[in-house]
């Protein structure tokens, strides 16, 4: 006897993901663009480099996440799920890239050289190494 199995296709269809900053709140967010994705922000996963981010909003057409986690600035781990499983177009988003942004840096004021500086910001990586700190033309760090 042989079972015979009919796959329906998905309802969510992807077809973009893009980062942006959001200065009110110092956080990336990212917003995953497409079809279907219904309005319960829990029934939507986005994982990047391992990690489920947080689903700020969800709508038919977009959704959007706080971005918690990011190994490098940019992923190359991308993982969409959705109740029905993967959605439609989920193999063209496999990646995404950040720009950096500067939030602070402490002491904003010092003497000559040697003063340890303390740089807060978004979209460097927790694995990024060799950050290069540069205000104009002059490389400062």
């Amino acid at each position: 006897m042989n079972n015979i199995f009919d796959m329906d296709e998905p309802i969510a269809s992807v077809t973009g993901l893009t980062a942006s900053f959001d200065a009110a709140t110092n956080t990336e967010v990212l917003t995953l663009t497409g079809t279907g994705f219904g309005t319960e922000t829990s029934a939507i996963e986005l994982i990047i480099d391992g990690v489920r981010q947080t689903c700020l909003t969800a709508e038919e057409t977009t959704a959007t996440f706080t971005l918690s986690h990011l190994d490098h600035e940019s992923a190359n781990k991308v993982t969409i799920y959705f109740p029905d499983g993967l959605p439609a177009g989920y193999d063209t988003i496999t990646s995404f890239s950040v720009t950096p942004k500067l939030v602070s840096i402490f002491p904003a004021v010092g003497s000559g050289g040697g003063t340890l500086l303390t740089v807060t910001g978004t979209g460097f990586g927790e694995n990024t190494q060799g950050l290069t700190l540069t205000v104009g033309t002059t490389d400062i760090c």
